[in-house]
């Protein structure tokens, strides 16, 4: 999206945030970034020495508040509406949670499911399959060895239908089901919540809920070019609505 207009880029991906620090201090400074930031809560450290630069920084998450930047975020928690209400529409009433993201990542999107499938007076009673996956272990890797451990424990899972957090979660979960023999979607029904438009095996048949990665572009672009023009301007945060793209990884019941 840079390069259509002109703009040089750089992309740089770090795992250590002392390290990055480093690197962005003898590196030369540029007039806009965009941070996507891998862990919760902010690195701040890497942000201030960003901050020392410009002004123009576009933070893409949805758990920034009170810092100096502009925020791109997404609606989680009309992700987690969005998928239950479609699921509940096609006759589903137990209805899961699962993923092996890091908790301290979606701690708030657990709750928020926690408390929508509460209203809804959905079961089962404990709806969730969470991995716990540590930095650098596979969330995939993580799932289906959970998934897994239940059907091999009690032959079935507790639910007709399940929201996956994240399409890396959603791979594991799918691994388990076929060693298992649970189809996808006549024993299960699953809804991904991730990028919608993520090119990625078998992301043409998952019902997906989340926000396009190229709406996400188009805002992060659009909000630095501003930034840049208007420099003292208030910061703003948006949180870009989610969307629902039905494939075949769902039916009724």
């Amino acid at each position: 999206r840079c390069a259509a207009d002109g703009h040089r880029s750089l992309i740089v991906t770090y795992s250590d945030e002392a390290h990055a620090v480093e690197m962005l201090r003898a590196s030369p400074a540029a007039d806009a970034y965009v941070l996507q930031t891998p862990t919760v809560p902010m690195p701040v450290g890497l942000l201030s020495e960003i901050q020392k630069h410009t002004r123009a920084i576009v933070a893409l998450t949805s758990s920034v508040s009170g810092l100096d930047v502009d925020v791109i975020g997404v609606n989680y928690t009309r992700s987690i509406e969005l998928a239950l209400r479609h699921l509940i529409d096609l006759g589903h009433r137990d209805i899961c949670f699962a993923t092996g993201e890091q908790l301290q990542r979606i701690q708030w999107r657990v709750m928020a499911f926690k408390s929508m499938h509460a209203l809804a007076e959905l079961g089962p009673d404990d709806p969730f399959f969470v991995g716990k996956t540590e930095r650098g272990e596979s969330s995939s890797v993580r799932m289906q060895a959970l998934i897994s451990e239940v059907l091999q424990r009690d032959g079935r899972l507790p639910a007709t239908a399940m929201l996956v957090w994240s399409y890396a979660s959603a791979m594991g979960v799918l691994q388990a089901c076929r060693e298992h023999g649970v189809r996808v979607p006549e024993d299960l029904s699953l809804v991904v919540a991730d990028n919608p438009d993520i090119d990625a095996r078998h992301s043409e048949m998952l019902t997906m809920v989340g926000r396009l990665t190229s709406r996400m572009v188009e805002s992060a672009y659009n909000r630095l070019m501003h930034r840049i023009e208007h420099p003292d301007e208030p910061f703003a945060s948006v949180l870009e609505d989610s969307q629902l793209v039905l494939r075949h990884s769902t039916q009724a019941i």
